[in-house]
C-alpha cells in the first residue's frame, strides 16, 4: 500500500483490542488520517480522500468503493449486542433489541461468515 493515502482508526481511543486491524494489515505506518467515527471513516474513503478498511454491512450499496485486495485480505468479526440485566424487560429495550435483531437476520448475508462482502480495504 505504500505511496496511498490510508485512514482508520485511533490506536489509543479503540474499546476493545478485536478491532485493531492495522498490526494484522500491516497498514500502520502508512495511517494519515484517523477518526474515531467509522462514519467519518467511511465519507473519507467514499470522497476519494484515502482508502481505508470498512464493515461490509457499511459499505454495501456504496457503488463509488471498489474493494482492492479482495479475496487476499478479509477481516470477520463478530457482533454482540448486550443488555443489562435490570433494563431487558423495559418495553422500549425490548422493541430496540427486536427491530436490531429483525434487521440484522434480513440483512444476514452481510453479517454472514463467508461472505463475499466481508470487510475490505476499499476506495
Amino acid at each position: 500500500m505504500t505511496g496511498h493515502t490510508l485512514c482508520g482508526y485511533i490506536a489509543g481511543l479503540l474499546y476493545t483490542r478485536e478491532l485493531a486491524y492495522l498490526d494484522i494489515a500491516d497498514l500502520k505506518p502508512a495511517m494519515r488520517f484517523t477518526s474515531t467515527s467509522i462514519i467519518a471513516q467511511c465519507a473519507m474513503i467514499e470522497s476519494g480522500m484515502a482508502m481505508g478498511i470498512l464493515p461490509a454491512y457499511l459499505a454495501a450499496g456504496k457503488h463509488l468503493l471498489v474493494p482492492v485486495l479482495q479475496p487476499s485480505f478479509l477481516l470477520r468479526r463478530s457482533y454482540w449486542l448486550s443488555v443489562r440485566e435490570d433494563l431487558r424487560r423495559h418495553a422500549r429495550i425490548r422493541k430496540t433489541v427486536d427491530l436490531l435483531t429483525a434487521a440484522v437476520r434480513r440483512e444476514r448475508s452481510l453479517f454472514a461468515k463467508g461472505s463475499s462482502t466481508c470487510d475490505t480495504l476499499a476506495s
